[in-house]
């Protein structure tokens, strides 16, 4: 009678931990599932989806814009609440969104995530931006290298030398869009929208 017990109890710490084994693996894989679509930018393309106003699938600039005004994406670049954004403002707006860990500096790696959308229209230039050779950028370096660039010419279409929201995400619609179709798709939403931290 005690051996049957025995028996009876082994089975049922066998279930319990054969129930807990599967439990813990299904969590596990429910885990790596979300982390490698959260890499794939799953999460990103629903979001994508929601501005796309006619649902085929691509965002013409109106909806790029609309999704840019909604996110408030420039919000806090305006230092000094004139409604438009100077030089030193949209350098160091940028020098933030590429700043991803947020210390104040820009490794060689955070600096090629974010100029990867303008390496072929402004070049890979961090090490000539890197005055000091300390192989970190600082704001000054950064937007030192920036005023450099063509960037500012070519964003500010009314040449007044300040950039509205419109000349800003309109130069940063022709960045995103890489195959120049005036269209942005979910692959072009999602390589740029981790490297400006969206």
């Amino acid at each position: 009678m005690e051996m049957k017990n025995i028996n009876k109890t082994m089975k049922k710490a066998g279930t319990i931990f054969t129930a807990l084994f599967l439990t813990a693996g299904t969590t596990a894989f429910a885990q790596d599932y979300v982390e490698v679509n959260n890499e794939l930018g799953v999460e990103e393309v629903g979001e994508f989806d929601d501005w796309d106003a006619n649902t085929d699938e691509v965002w013409d600039e109106t909806e790029f814009n609309t999704w840019f005004d909604d996110y408030g994406f420039y919000d806090d670049w305006d230092a000094n609440a004139d409604g438009f954004y100077e030089e030193d403002e949209v350098s160091d707006g940028f020098f933030n969104e590429w700043d991803e860990d947020g210390d104040g500096y820009l490794t060689d790696e955070e600096y090629d995530d974010g100029n990867s959308g303008w390496v072929d229209e402004y070049g890979d230039n961090f090490d000539e931006w890197d005055v000091n050779n300390d192989d970190i950028l600082d704001t000054e370096e950064y937007a030192a290298g920036l005023g450099e660039t063509e960037i500012f010419n070519d964003w500010d279409a009314d040449g007044d030398g300040l950039y509205s929201d419109d000349e800003l995400e309109s130069g940063l619609f022709d960045t995103w869009d890489t195959n120049d179709d005036n269209l942005i798709d979910d692959e072009e939403f999602n390589e740029f929208g981790y490297d400006y931290g969206l």
